[in-house]
């Protein structure tokens, strides 16, 4: 009797414990597929999302590379000042005859010449071919004439620091 007892237990926890998975796998096939639903959801936003920034992104490259473009041209209308500025601090104040004068005047008339010609280049690739260039083409081209008009603008100053107050 106590083994009867013991199967007729096992038969119906066995039973039981089947309907409950039959009704657990109900509910689980049920909720998964309430989950991929929703994943699939989050996936195509998420998909969307991502689209949207990468888009940023390469506004934001072509907006971050031309404000750079800025930047140089600045750094070299400031550096024009500042040579232009050194060249009148030289002439108001050198007190230099003759040949040694014509020397000195001749040296900034280069410099002037050079960093006009550089600013000349610059202005001629803003109006003609600023988007034909490539970003590379242009950073390289505003960073290589920057250089030449930085070259000039350091003689400038070497003839001006000694006059300056």
């Amino acid at each position: 009797m106590k083994n009867l007892l013991v199967v007729l237990i096992l038969l119906f926890t066995s039973y039981s414990f089947g309907q409950a998975m039959v009704v657990t796998d109900v509910t689980a096939n049920q909720t998964l597929t309430t989950q991929l639903a929703k994943s699939a959801q989050q996936l195509n936003q998420l998909e969307k999302n991502y689209e949207l920034l990468k888009s940023a992104e390469d506004k934001y490259k072509k907006i971050n590379s031309i404000v750079t473009s800025v930047a140089k041209i600045s750094s070299i209308i400031d550096l024009q000042k500042e040579a232009i500025e050194n060249v009148n601090i030289v002439l108001n104040n050198s007190n230099l005859k003759g040949k040694s004068r014509t020397t000195l005047l001749n040296s900034l008339n280069q410099s002037m010449l050079s960093i006009g010609g550089s600013v000349e280049t610059i202005t001629n690739v803003l109006n003609e071919g600023f988007f034909n260039m490539s970003d590379k083409e242009r950073l390289e081209m505003f960073e290589g004439e920057r250089k030449k008009v930085l070259f000039q603008v350091g003689k400038t100053r070497g003839y001006a620091n000694p006059y300056r107050k």
